[in-house]
Protein backbone atom coordinates (compact mmCIF):
# COMPACT_ATOMS: atom_id res chain seq x y z
CA UNK A 1 0.00 0.00 0.00
CA UNK A 2 2.88 2.01 -0.04
CA UNK A 3 3.38 2.64 -3.22
CA UNK A 4 -0.60 4.56 -3.07
CA UNK A 5 -0.59 5.80 0.23
CA UNK A 6 2.55 7.51 1.18
CA UNK A 7 2.68 10.12 -2.55
CA UNK A 8 -0.86 11.04 -1.41
CA UNK A 9 0.55 11.93 2.22
CA UNK A 10 3.46 13.99 -0.05
CA UNK A 11 0.87 15.53 -1.70
CA UNK A 12 -1.05 16.80 1.21
CA UNK A 13 1.81 17.96 2.64
CA UNK A 14 2.70 19.88 -0.46
CA UNK A 15 -0.66 21.42 -0.56
CA UNK A 16 -0.17 22.82 3.26
CA UNK A 17 2.88 24.35 2.47
CA UNK A 18 1.61 25.79 -0.78
CA UNK A 19 4.56 24.27 -3.23
CA UNK A 20 4.26 24.27 -6.90
CA UNK A 21 2.61 21.41 -8.23
CA UNK A 22 5.67 20.13 -9.81
CA UNK A 23 7.65 20.32 -6.88
CA UNK A 24 5.16 17.75 -5.28
CA UNK A 25 5.12 15.62 -8.33
CA UNK A 26 9.36 15.10 -8.12
CA UNK A 27 8.97 14.25 -4.39
CA UNK A 28 6.00 11.49 -5.16
CA UNK A 29 8.24 10.31 -7.54
CA UNK A 30 11.06 10.14 -5.40
CA UNK A 31 9.16 8.54 -2.92
CA UNK A 32 7.62 6.01 -5.27
CA UNK A 33 11.18 4.90 -6.02
CA UNK A 34 12.08 4.98 -2.35
CA UNK A 35 9.43 2.55 -1.55
CA UNK A 36 10.00 0.59 -4.92
CA UNK A 37 14.10 0.25 -3.95
CA UNK A 38 13.28 -1.23 -0.88
CA UNK A 39 10.80 -3.73 -1.94
CA UNK A 40 13.22 -4.62 -4.35
CA UNK A 41 15.56 -4.91 -1.67
CA UNK A 42 13.28 -7.22 0.13
CA UNK A 43 13.24 -9.90 -2.73
CA UNK A 44 16.72 -9.79 -3.24
CA UNK A 45 18.50 -12.45 -1.81
CA UNK A 46 22.08 -11.93 -0.93
CA UNK A 47 24.17 -8.97 -0.95
CA UNK A 48 22.53 -6.61 -3.16
CA UNK A 49 19.78 -6.20 -1.19
CA UNK A 50 22.12 -3.79 0.42
CA UNK A 51 22.53 -1.83 -2.78
CA UNK A 52 19.25 -1.76 -3.20
CA UNK A 53 18.42 -0.15 0.78
CA UNK A 54 21.20 2.34 -0.46
CA UNK A 55 19.30 3.73 -3.32
CA UNK A 56 16.28 3.89 -1.10
CA UNK A 57 17.79 6.13 1.67
CA UNK A 58 19.11 8.24 -0.92
CA UNK A 59 15.67 9.04 -2.03
CA UNK A 60 14.58 9.55 1.47
CA UNK A 61 17.39 11.97 2.11
CA UNK A 62 16.38 13.79 -1.35
CA UNK A 63 12.74 13.85 0.30
CA UNK A 64 13.50 14.72 4.36
CA UNK A 65 15.71 17.77 2.46
CA UNK A 66 12.76 19.03 0.66
CA UNK A 67 10.52 18.49 3.28
CA UNK A 68 12.73 20.36 6.21
CA UNK A 69 14.03 23.11 3.97
CA UNK A 70 12.15 24.80 0.45
CA UNK A 71 8.84 22.95 1.56
CA UNK A 72 9.30 24.70 5.20
CA UNK A 73 10.33 27.65 3.77
CA UNK A 74 6.87 27.63 1.54
CA UNK A 75 4.74 27.04 4.69
CA UNK A 76 5.94 29.61 6.72
CA UNK A 77 5.81 31.75 4.01
CA UNK A 78 2.27 31.02 3.78
CA UNK A 79 1.57 31.66 7.19
CA UNK A 80 -1.46 31.39 8.91
CA UNK A 81 -2.13 28.27 10.75
CA UNK A 82 -0.63 26.42 7.37
CA UNK A 83 3.05 27.16 9.36
CA UNK A 84 2.01 25.45 12.22
CA UNK A 85 0.34 22.35 10.95
CA UNK A 86 3.08 21.74 8.46
CA UNK A 87 5.96 21.60 11.25
CA UNK A 88 3.69 19.07 12.97
CA UNK A 89 2.81 16.94 9.62
CA UNK A 90 6.47 17.01 8.50
CA UNK A 91 7.67 16.21 11.69
CA UNK A 92 5.36 13.16 11.43
CA UNK A 93 6.48 12.00 8.11
CA UNK A 94 10.10 12.82 8.36
CA UNK A 95 10.51 10.54 12.32
CA UNK A 96 8.32 8.12 11.26
CA UNK A 97 9.77 7.19 7.53
CA UNK A 98 13.47 7.42 9.24
CA UNK A 99 11.90 4.62 11.32
CA UNK A 100 11.05 2.17 8.44
CA UNK A 101 14.48 1.53 6.75
CA UNK A 102 15.64 1.29 10.15
CA UNK A 103 13.24 -1.81 11.11
CA UNK A 104 14.09 -2.69 7.03
CA UNK A 105 17.97 -3.39 7.99
CA UNK A 106 16.86 -5.22 10.90
CA UNK A 107 13.93 -7.35 9.44
CA UNK A 108 14.96 -7.86 5.95
CA UNK A 109 18.44 -6.63 6.14
CA UNK A 110 20.01 -9.17 8.96
CA UNK A 111 17.02 -11.08 9.60
CA UNK A 112 16.64 -10.30 13.19
CA UNK A 113 13.21 -10.15 13.73
CA UNK A 114 10.54 -11.96 12.83
CA UNK A 115 8.07 -11.54 10.37
CA UNK A 116 5.04 -11.11 13.04
CA UNK A 117 7.46 -8.65 14.88
CA UNK A 118 8.20 -7.01 11.45
CA UNK A 119 4.33 -6.93 10.57
CA UNK A 120 3.67 -5.50 14.34
CA UNK A 121 6.44 -2.83 13.85
CA UNK A 122 5.10 -1.86 10.46
CA UNK A 123 1.77 -1.82 11.63
CA UNK A 124 2.21 0.90 14.37
CA UNK A 125 4.71 2.98 12.31
CA UNK A 126 1.84 2.99 9.53
CA UNK A 127 -0.82 4.55 12.21
CA UNK A 128 1.56 6.57 12.87
CA UNK A 129 2.48 7.85 9.38
CA UNK A 130 -1.13 7.64 8.08
CA UNK A 131 -3.97 7.68 10.94
CA UNK A 132 -2.03 10.02 13.28
CA UNK A 133 -1.22 12.35 10.09
CA UNK A 134 -4.56 12.61 8.94
CA UNK A 135 -6.41 13.59 12.39
CA UNK A 136 -3.13 16.69 12.52
CA UNK A 137 -4.19 17.15 8.99
CA UNK A 138 -8.04 17.48 9.67
CA UNK A 139 -7.38 19.50 12.79
CA UNK A 140 -6.06 22.39 10.75
CA UNK A 141 -9.34 23.50 8.97
CA UNK A 142 -7.29 26.74 7.23
CA UNK A 143 -4.56 24.59 5.78
CA UNK A 144 -5.40 25.24 1.75
CA UNK A 145 -7.75 22.43 1.33
CA UNK A 146 -10.74 24.84 1.42
CA UNK A 147 -9.51 26.01 -2.21
CA UNK A 148 -9.94 22.45 -3.85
Amino acid sequence: DWIITTPLLIICLGIVAGVDKWDIMALCLSDVLMVASLAAGALTVGNVKWVWWFFAICWLLHIIFSLGKSWAESAKAKGGESSSVYSKLAGIIVISWFLYPVVWVFAEGFGNFSVTFEVLIFAILDVISKAIFGLILMSGANTGYEAI
